[in-house]
């Protein structure tokens, strides 16, 4: 699933938000910054690691992401 949003944010070239299944706010690009966030509970720590985050092809930052507007 990485490598599939890294592609996208190769291709798009607008701001990006990436929700989970609860809108959870994983990542997102604003201003060309990709954001991932560091605040992630114990089942999302497990797959959103500095390993599998390579998938991306794609320069990121972590930090913390404030919860989706409509939560």
């Amino acid at each position: 699933m990485l490598e599939v949003i890294g592609k996208l944010l190769n291709v798009i070239d607008d701001e990006m938000l990436v929700l989970d299944d609860y809108a959870f706010s994983v990542m997102k690009r604003k201003n060309n910054v990709l954001i991932v966030n560091d605040q992630l509970d114990e089942f999302k720590s497990k797959y959103i690691t500095g390993e599998n985050l390579k998938k991306l092809d794609y320069p990121y930052l972590q930090g913390t992401l404030q919860a989706a507007p409509w939560r």
